[in-house]
Formats: structure tokens, sequence, C-alpha cells
């Protein structure tokens, strides 16, 4: 019976620990900018995905290693499923801003293809200049940003709760006043131009616009329909020990629009050059 007692009180004990924050200041500001320090504190990380998103009114599921060096940028990445067996290795100073894929089967040559293209992209949401938990913080910090003093009322704390084993902060950006407007495209400028000036989802913006086939199927005068935030929700689940995101989700109007599941992080594991080298024996290439 003591046993028992004393188990519920730590239990307790363990559970107020997650709410005790100061006073003065809202607990999801409080713990993003704790995820955003923690993660800024490494140019470094490995880490293995499951990523969920939806294609053609589908929520797709894939998971990748990855190898992922934030200054200069490196990436390599393996997919565990479905292609299992693919590779691609990329950098700001690789291969002319091209990314090496090794497709694991035909057409059994390397290729190399814009990162950014619509060949890479089609069945992917982000390209791998979007990878890394870097890419996250930008987002949230360009929603602070954007929001000023209403931050109350459009980020949320939600409590802790279980995930994968590890107790996590769940936090949430409610945009409820989230819609679409006309945007009229000016000069020469595609749809990731425009995503990249607004902070915006470049690949929703594509979804949303039927008659828009790819990022560059677009010219200056065409009306579009833009987002007015880069999603309506934005829920993101964080370890409470490492302050790393464990689930990232991003919804839009019809709900899920895309869940990244992070597992197996390894912060500052030390890599070499060998590491992004085609030449690596450990590598397909």
């Amino acid at each position: 019976m003591i046993g028992r007692i004393l188990c519920l009180f730590l239990i307790l004990l363990i559970n107020s620990s997650f709410t005790d924050f100061p006073t003065n200041v809202n607990p999801a500001k409080f713990v993003l900018d704790a995820m955003i320090k923690a993660i800024d504190k490494h140019n470094e990380f490995s880490y293995y995905v499951t990523s969920e998103e939806r294609i053609d009114g589908e929520l797709s599921n894939s998971t990748a290693f990855f190898k992922y060096q934030f200054k200069p940028r490196k990436i390599y990445m393996k997919v565990v499923k479905p292609d299992e067996g693919v590779e691609i290795l990329f950098g700001d100073d690789m291969y002319d801003g091209d990314a090496l894929v090794n497709p694991n089967g035909f057409p059994y040559v390397n290729l190399s293809l814009n990162p950014e293209g619509w060949i890479m992209r089609k069945d992917h949401h982000n390209s791998l200049h979007d990878a890394g938990f870097h890419f996250i913080c930008k987002v949230l910090e360009q929603s602070m940003q954007a929001v000023g003093d209403n931050f109350d009322k459009y980020f949320k704390y939600r409590g802790d709760t279980v995930v994968n084993g590890k107790r996590c902060f769940h936090v949430e950006i409610d945009v409820f006043d989230f819609k679409y407007f006309d945007y009229k495209v000016k000069g020469k400028e595609n749809i990731l131009d425009i995503s990249d000036r607004l902070w915006l989802n470049d690949y929703l913006i594509v979804d949303k616009n039927k008659d828009v086939d790819d990022f560059d199927d677009v010219e200056e005068g065409k009306v579009i329909k833009l987002p007015s935030a880069y999603a309506r929700r934005i829920v993101i689940f964080i370890d409470s020990k490492t302050s790393f995101p464990i689930i990232e989700e991003i919804q839009d109007e019809l709900g899920v629009y895309e869940r990244y599941s992070f597992s197996k992080i390894v912060p500052s594991p030390g890599f070499t050059d060998e590491d992004f080298d085609e030449d690596n024996d450990a590598y397909g290439f």
C-alpha cells in the first residue's frame, strides 16, 4: 500500500513539473523559445523521419534516414520505405546546386536533379532546402513576428503528454482567421519566389490552384489563390528533456496536410567529409 502511494506521489510530482512555467510568460512561447535555442546549439543532426503527406487527396507514407548539416548545408538521405535503398546527396557547394540521386534501380545510374524541381518534388511536399529542424524554427520565428502583440491569440500550450514513450509538451499555432486571397503574379516570379518571400507553404499553393501544375506554371498577371499563413494550424510535440520536436503536424482547412515524426535523433554526431562523400564505402552511389 505504501509503495502504491509513493508511486502515485512520484507521478504527481513528475506531472506537476511539466506545467511549472514562469507566470509572466505564455507557456507556448517558453516551450518554443527553448526548442529554438536547443536546435540552434547544434549544426549537425542525424535522425529518422516518417513523413505523411497529402498527395492527390490521400496521405502518403515514407520513412528515411538523414545526416544533416546546417551550415554549410550538406545532406545525406537514405530511404527506408517505400523505395528502400534510394540515396540522395546534396549540399550548397556540391554538384552545382543539384542533388545526386542513387535510384537503387532503373535507370541504374546516378542522377543529377534540381532539388526544387517538380521531378523531385512531385510526390514530396518539402525540398532538401527545408530538411532538418532549423526550417521549422524559421517558420515559427516568422509566425511569431507576424502576429506581434497578438501572440496569445494564436499560440496555445495544450499541456503535456506521452509520445513514443517520451514526455512531450504539446503546442499549437491556431490560425483561426486562416483564409485564401487573390494574388496577381508579378514579373518573372514563380511559386517558389512567392512562397519564400511571404513564408508560405509552396506545395500548398500549387495544391490549391487547380490550374497550376508545378512551381513554374505561372506568368505575370496570372491571379492565383494564396493562403494567409503557412498553415491553418501547426501542431508540435516537443521532447521535454531535449527540447527537440518529436512530431510536427501541418494542417490546412481540411485537416492534416503533412505530419513528420522524428526518432533516434542524435545532435552533433561529429560528421566528417566522408559522411557527405559519394565514394563512402557504406553508400551505393
